[in-house]
């Protein structure tokens, strides 16, 4: 897709209030770019607003015609060429896109241990139910110990610090900026925390760099990198990717583990209730290290790390490493236990045994909008039982 067109479908979506936390960021940078892009952009978010009310159906006619002749006339102009685009292939891609954010299950297959696989649909989900996360809960610690609520929160700027600001866009981002030109000054540091039953949270720190959050976990970072290195810590699981400085490499740390890039796309899991911690290396390289161990990743290579010892798997499966980033939840022969972690931090929901453990494996994917009823219908189609009583869930044969 050209880049042009991109920026179509990304404005598009966010008039729908439909944008992915990627495809925020993204469409930040495209803001930022030049006043132009900035001030296109403004004069759209003031067309939203006065139309929020009528912008109930997400692929309106109405609203779909206004947005895409706006765009069209003024995008190519914007990015300096022509684009040439059919309006039916373009709606239809608008649409596809609303219908696979809002769809639930797509598909899941289940194994037992024998490994029967078994193909199952979506059934309609019970009374007694909890639903997918509806919005980001996400807090900032501030270096003062000021709590800052960012679902709560308007957008602009929320803090300043020294001689930062920490700013939420229109999009929920949050950014981290220099108030004036210059930088300096003490080490203050702050951390994002993002509960459990909230949704993916995205952030760009004083260097440029990005960070996804994923639920129940949490990022300590300074407001400023100052000094030789660039270095934040992790509880939970996190994607990022660096900006590039050759001078000062970049460091993440979660007890004993330690990560340094200079610039690379990587995701780190670190749950405290998973028995390893994981390291995935999607771009560049990266070395990892816990206590006197370390070793150097490659593109598609993943770090298990259990107290001082390091194991390197190669092929790995990227796209279920980034699932959770992108709505899923995606499993390869996990076990009940695995896949009951991802559930109760997602749903922020407590599980319980009765009796041992389910021997049963599960694997496939699943979209995370789904409500947990119809998760967990798919799944007792291995023989295993559950039961919600508000916000725990019993797990038997």
């Amino acid at each position: 897709m050209s880049k042009s067109k991109n920026i179509s479908h990304l404005l598009f979506k966010y008039l729908q209030g439909s944008l992915t936390t990627d495809e925020a960021i993204k469409l930040q940078e495209w803001k930022e770019a030049s006043p132009e892009n900035q001030q296109f952009f403004d004069e759209l978010s003031r067309e939203a607003i006065d139309k929020r009310n009528t912008a109930v159906e997400p692929v309106g006619k109405g609203l779909e015609d206004r947005v895409f002749n706006k765009i069209i006339s003024k995008v190519p102009e914007l990015e300096g060429k022509v684009v040439k685009m059919h309006r039916r292939s373009w709606s239809y891609s608008a649409a596809a896109a609303v219908v696979v954010i809002t769809g639930t299950i797509a598909f899941f297959t289940l194994t037992n241990k024998r490994q029967h696989p078994v193909v199952a649909k979506t059934e309609q989900a019970e009374a007694n139910d909890v639903a997918a996360p509806a919005g980001n809960f996400a807090t900032i610690t501030l270096a003062d110990g000021e709590k800052v609520d960012l679902n709560n929160s308007s957008e602009g700027t929320l803090a300043s610090q020294g001689k930062m600001e920490v700013v939420k866009s229109v999009d929920g981002l949050i950014i981290y900026k220099a108030a004036t030109g210059e930088k300096g000054g003490t080490v203050q540091l702050n951390t994002l925390t993002n509960p459990k039953g909230s949704n993916v949270i995205g952030m760009i720190l004083e260097d440029g760099t990005k960070v996804w959050l994923n639920a129940g976990s949490s990022l300590t970072y300074p407001v400023a990198f100052i000094g030789k290195h660039r270095s934040v810590s992790i509880t939970g699981e996190a994607y990022f990717e660096v900006a590039k400085d050759r001078r000062r490499p970049f460091r993440v740390t979660r007890d004993k583990m330690e990560i340094q890039v200079l610039g690379t796309h990587f995701n780190v899991n670190a749950f405290s209730d998973d028995p390893d911690m994981k390291v995935t290396l999607l771009e560049g390289s990266v070395k990892v290290s816990s206590g006197k161990a370390s070793d150097l990743l490659k593109p598609g290579q993943q770090a298990k790390i259990k107290d001082e010892n390091i194991k390197v798997q190669s092929e790995v499966n990227l796209d279920q490493v980034m699932a959770w980033k992108n709505g899923y939840f995606s499993f390869e022969r996990a076990s009940v236990a695995d896949v009951m972690r991802d559930i109760a931090r997602w749903y922020n929901i407590e599980v319980v045994y009765e009796g041992d453990v389910p021997d049963e494996y599960f694997g496939g994917d699943l979209r995370r909008n789904s409500k947990l009823s119809s998760i967990l219908k798919v799944l007792e189609k291995t023989g295993v039982k559950f039961k919600i009583q508000g916000n725990k869930v019993t797990v038997f044969r």
